[in-house]
């Protein structure tokens, strides 16, 4: 499985400030756009693998949760760098 990032400024067109102090705001509003949505070659892959990793062994589970709450830091942070 091919993992890439997407720029910030592909997620829907919408505008994200990198500098801003409400970033993990604007990433969750550009994230859940219509035009991200409808974006399926820079969708993000964290959305189709919770039934694969729930029925993976525990080193798989453990290895998508550390990602999954970095995440969350990430967009609870005001940097994400």
């Amino acid at each position: 499985m091919l993992f890439h990032r997407p720029r910030l400024e592909e997620l829907g067109g919408v505008h994200v400030d990198l500098s801003s102090s409400d970033l993990g705001r604007q990433v969750v509003r550009a994230y859940l756009s219509r035009q991200h949505f409808e974006n399926a070659e820079n969708s993000c892959p964290m959305v189709a693998l919770p039934s694969y990793v729930a029925r993976s062994g525990q080193n798989l589970k453990r290895a998508f949760e550390t990602v999954f709450k970095a995440i969350g830091h990430c967009l609870g942070a005001k940097s994400c760098r």
